[in-house]
């Protein structure tokens, strides 16, 4: 990992191709690879530019893994899940990933590149809480309409699911894998799915003041699941993520 005031301190845009490492890349020692255009944000909707633009940062960093031989973390998706099943998802299932948009494309062609070095790690990321959500994500909307309209709106029948796990949690897990010398795949995720209805009322706890209302809107994702187990990465690096949703709540300024 780079020093304080240290080259890194200058690095640009690793979305612009052939990215020149050469200033920095003997002060590596260890590479975490979080950064990707990523959909929920309005500056980068989900087409052929801005997955080109993952591409293009994933590219970057294999050619920084390949100056140095630093051992790699990198940041993926559970995304690539199917959600129309019950069953839970493991990482050697690989008959139940698919790619339903152009950044699930990059995602999953970022990990094909990952996957041909050896002191390689991809974790596959659920849904992360932050202590500030955004609002344009479903927890941070429910909690910001609790707040200003006193309302919760549950789009549909409430079915749809998420794996929400703690960003304090996927650190940790980000720091114990990198004093360990395991490698590979691994699920990063609470293992714990929660309905719509579910989160609604765990806010309203923290919001008594707030109604729910259901089904005003339809929910064009109603009925997906989020089933997976994170098994595997608890037993290589000994770590337990927060998995209760009101647990995670009670971290947030609500």
């Amino acid at each position: 990992m780079p020093p304080r005031n240290s080259a890194f301190d200058h690095l640009t845009d690793l979305s612009l191709p052939n990215f020149d490492w050469r200033m920095i890349s003997n002060q590596v020692s260890g590479i975490v690879h979080l950064a990707a255009a990523v959909p929920h944000s309005s500056e980068y909707p989900d087409n052929l530019v801005s997955a080109r633009k993952t591409e293009v940062m994933d590219e970057n960093i294999v050619n920084l893994q390949k100056i140095t031989g630093a051992p790699l973390i990198y940041m993926s998706t559970c995304g690539f899940y199917s959600k129309l099943v019950d069953a839970v998802h493991v990482e050697e299932e690989v008959g139940s990933i698919s790619t339903t948009s152009p950044y699930f494309l990059a995602k999953l062609r970022g990990e094909r590149r990952i996957n041909q070095i050896e002191n390689a790690v991809i974790l596959r990321l659920s849904a992360p809480v932050s202590a500030t959500p955004k609002e344009n994500l479903v927890l941070g909307k429910m909690i910001s309409d609790a707040r200003t309209k006193g309302m919760i709106s549950v789009y549909g029948k409430g079915t749809r699911e998420q794996d929400f796990i703690r960003v304090q949690d996927v650190t940790s897990a980000i720091v114990k894998m990198m004093s360990t010398n395991r490698f590979g795949t691994f699920n990063l995720c609470s293992s714990v799915a929660t309905d719509m209805v579910t989160l609604a009322r765990a806010i309203k706890k923290y919001i008594p003041s707030s109604q729910i209302k259901i089904g005003e809107s339809i929910d064009e994702n109603e009925g997906h699941r989020t089933r997976y187990a994170n098994l595997k990465l608890k037993e290589t690096i000994d770590w337990d993520p927060m998995t209760d949703i009101e647990s995670m709540l009670s971290i947030l300024e609500l």
